[in-house]
């Protein structure tokens, strides 16, 4: 299943471990911003390491992507090279 994951993350050294686990998943489109795949297990694990690392004070935010969201996707500006070639639309 395809996410999109934001967050806003109070320490750094919390948000780059966030960073490192998202990026074994898909890739970044902005500072707090990733797109990744995730298999259903994977998301289970994924959100049993978040939840250990984050605090009262942390907010991160999955919003599942399905095919009907896809069609209404719109790029705009720099990035990945992969999208500005629409090579892939979505990790």
């Amino acid at each position: 299943m395809k996410y999109l994951v934001t967050f806003d993350i109070v320490e750094n050294k919390k948000r780059n471990k966030l960073s490192t686990y998202l990026q074994e998943y898909g890739i970044r489109v902005q500072k707090s911003v990733f797109e990744i795949v995730l298999k259903p297990k994977e998301l289970d694990l994924l959100l049993k390491k978040i939840e250990n690392l984050i605090s009262k004070d942390d907010s991160i935010r999955f919003y599942r992507q399905d095919e009907n969201t896809l069609k209404h996707f719109y790029y705009l500006g720099f990035g990945d090279e992969a999208f500005k070639n629409n090579s892939i639309l979505f990790f």
